[in-house]
């Protein structure tokens, strides 16, 4: 027995005749002859007179459409139910966001957000790419702020906008008076990049399109942290890449230079599970982020988006 049936059910009971039902369902007259057969042969007698015109019920058939009512009237008061909620802009949500997104994003838009939704809490906690796509796939997280795409199945993403790569150098460097650069110009010598495991450190190795190796140094330094890296470029020790909003209204960034155009992007998104509805939430806050950054991140006009996988 299915929902279908049913309605084909109370459908010729409205009109009491085969057409008419058939056609306020938008279906054949035998589609809907058949399942009602069906439905006849599940429950074991007929539920409709065929002999009178126009054709009635049986005592079986007024027993079922009657029950067949409740059910349409319940099944549909859940649709308006679910779509409620689909609307819904409020409840509790983990957030995952990864360490090189987290301090510069974050402080632009979650006090915003807080401020204009009450009803709307936000449980963020900064993690790496993998951590975030397990974790959304196992149900402990409900969102995603990370670097697309991944290529993951499960995986939805809602892409935000696209921010550049800058080079970090210090006022000491001899290339620090070149205001743009070029990917062929990076020295693998003198970069400084981030620890495995981060997806802004396999970007960075994709735009020098080499290893890197620092044969210069006489210690290791294994570090998930861009300021770290920072602040050891300031001491002298070459140069890194950031993100722009890792500079931007900062006093570093003075320190920071561009690409040449079309400059290196990577592309950030707002990932949730396939199963996840809640899309006037996610669109809210793609709507809110989109709002904090520069314009020009949002609608480039020309860039070289940089994947990590």
């Amino acid at each position: 027995m299915t929902l279908q049936q049913l309605n084909y059910l109370v459908a010729l009971d409205t009109h009491r005749q085969f057409v008419k039902a058939a056609e306020s369902c938008f279906v054949t007259q035998p589609t809907l002859t058949m399942q009602i057969q069906k439905l006849e042969e599940e429950v074991g007698g007929q539920l409709f007179q065929r002999d009178i015109t126009p054709i009635a019920p049986t005592t079986l058939g007024t027993i079922m459409i009657e029950r067949a009512r409740i059910i349409i009237q319940e099944v549909e008061g859940l649709k308006v139910l679910v779509n409620e909620e689909v609307e819904k802009i409020e409840g509790t949500f983990r957030v995952g966001i990864i360490p090189t997104i987290a301090p510069y994003l974050i402080p632009l838009f979650l006090p915003e957000v807080a401020q204009k939704n009450k009803k709307l809490h936000l449980k963020v906690r900064e993690m790496r790419t993998e951590e975030i796509i397990s974790s959304l796939k196992n149900g402990d997280l409900d969102l995603g702020i990370l670097a697309t795409p991944l290529q993951e199945k499960l995986i939805k993403e809602w892409p935000m906008y696209f921010e550049p790569f800058q080079v970090y150098l210090a006022p000491g460097h001899p290339k620090f008076k070149k205001d743009t650069w070029t990917s062929s110009e990076l020295n693998p010598q003198e970069m400084l990049i981030l620890d495995e495991g981060h997806c802004f450190r396999e970007q960075s190795l994709a735009i020098c399109g080499r290893q890197i190796k620092r044969k210069d140094l006489n210690f290791e330094y294994q570090s998930g942290s861009l300021e770290a890296l920072m602040r050891l470029v300031e001491q002298g020790l070459g140069y890194t890449m950031v993100p722009a909003l890792a500079v931007m209204n900062r006093a570093e960034a003075i320190n920071a230079r561009k690409f040449k155009s079309p400059e290196p992007v990577r592309e950030i998104s707002i990932v949730t599970h396939q199963s996840f509805h809640r899309l006037a939430l996610i669109e809210w806050l793609r709507t809110e982020i989109q709002a904090v950054v520069p314009k020009e991140f949002v609608h480039p006009k020309k860039y070289k988006r940089i994947s990590w996988k």
